[in-house]
């Protein structure tokens, strides 16, 4: 039987059940909220009753499903307070195993930054000598410039004080005779 037919019928048996009513009983008012509540129902079965059905039939699906997925999830977590209670009482081991490895990184480190500043230190010594070696060296060079030129200031001094004129004339000819030389060659 299809929708259609069955609205058809619905709609017959309404007509039907209002004409008694009426025609009848001639107090129809009770009549009809009984017949309007009962063809309500009957409308709600017809267009409604299988997609209320799929939907309970759907949530019971669901429901099931849940109950499942939360059975696995206790199993699981289950599981996993094992797990946690298991290595919790292999805890203090792990700790002193821990503690041991740190220790020995915390030592081999240490080691490390100590040859690392030794070889640093013999650089840094190293360097300084160098560059103490270079200050030296500098410092003599220019002790050196700055003897030989007050050395040359005194002796220009000391020339300039005792030269005397025939002086200036005997170290002019030199000179012209020098000049001449170098002409000649």
């Amino acid at each position: 039987m299809t929708n259609k037919n069955k609205i058809i019928i619905a709609l017959v048996l309404y007509i039907i059940f209002a004409s008694i009513n009426y025609f009848v009983l001639g107090n129809y008012a009770l009549v009809y909220a009984f017949e309007n509540f009962f063809m309500l129902i009957f409308l709600l079965y017809v267009f409604v009753g299988n997609p209320i059905k799929d939907f309970f039939a759907n949530r019971s699906s669901d429901i099931i499903r849940q109950i499942d997925q939360a059975s696995e999830s206790f199993e699981k977590a289950y599981e996993a307070k094992q797990q946690i209670e298991n290595k919790l009482t292999m805890a203090p081991e792990e700790k002193r195993t821990l503690l041991n490895k740190i220790n020995q990184a915390a030592l081999n480190e240490e080691k490390e930054l100590i040859e690392e500043g030794e070889t640093l230190n013999k650089k840094i010594i190293n360097d300084a000598h160098v560059l103490a070696k270079n200050e030296v060296i500098k410092t003599k060079v220019n002790l050196r410039r700055f003897t030989a030129n007050r050395a040359a200031h005194l002796a220009e001094k000391k020339i300039i004080e005792k030269i005397t004129p025939q002086d200036h004339e005997r170290l002019g000819n030199e000179f012209i005779k020098r000049i001449k030389e170098e002409r000649a060659l």
